[in-house]
């Protein structure tokens, strides 16, 4: 994983090969400037920090991706081209080609509305397809998902309720990598992400990445 940059909560930094990708940059303490896409996944303030998306765009060569009740907020502080995104549509951003998927909750759902039309997404990458599951329970939309690596939230207060349902979600997937994110901070400790890799053992392999600081 060493083209993945984790910032803590759900913010990641992802090589594709040839573009750089940012999702839901938080907590990004130096001035890089470099990305070329700018995935939002919701719009609560760990996901949408305007802030922190200031350190990282590229003038106006940055493009953003953003379900449709960001847009707003993101157009307030800045001036580049934002791709309004839906669950399901696929889109090349870029030079990158994303596919957004569903993210919400279905028993906790004053936290992420299914209709509020949050997002996940997969990003193509030279490695093969990252799958961000974005704040979401493990929902029917991950059935199936054709995906190399799976990042998901170990958070259990806003999004799944266990550890074992974070595993479900990934082996609804095809992926045979799976990234524990969303702990740490707020919520989800390094025992969860032990049990998370004991769980999938020997079926899906654990990377453990270090949060950048």
């Amino acid at each position: 994983m060493e083209n993945v940059i984790w910032y803590g909560q759900g913010s990641l930094r992802i090589e594709t090969g040839t573009k750089v990708v940012y999702i839901d940059p938080l907590w990004i303490e130096e001035d890089r400037h470099d990305a070329d896409v700018i995935l939002i996944t919701h719009y609560h303030f760990d996901h949408l920090s305007e802030e922190d998306i200031a350190k990282v765009l590229k003038k106006e060569k940055t493009i953003f991706g953003a379900p449709e009740n960001c847009v707003e907020q993101i157009k307030k502080s800045f001036q580049n081209e934002i791709i309004v995104i839906k669950p399901g549509e696929k889109h090349f951003i870029n030079e990158v080609n994303i596919q957004a998927i569903a993210a919400y909750n279905i028993r906790k759902v004053e936290c992420h509305p299914k209709e509020n039309e949050w997002l996940g997404y997969i990003v193509e990458t030279r490695q093969g397809k990252y799958y961000y599951a974005g704040d979401t329970e493990r929902i029917p939309e991950m059935d199936g998902l054709e995906a190399d690596v799976a990042f998901v939230p170990l958070g259990q207060t806003y999004t799944f309720d266990s550890v074992q349902e974070a595993v479900d979600a990934v082996k609804a997937t095809t992926a045979k990598v799976a990234v524990p994110v969303h702990w740490g901070e707020y919520e989800g400790t390094s025992n969860d992400v032990h049990i998370f890799k004991m769980l999938l053992y020997p079926d899906v392999e654990v990377a453990e990445l270090k949060r950048m600081k």
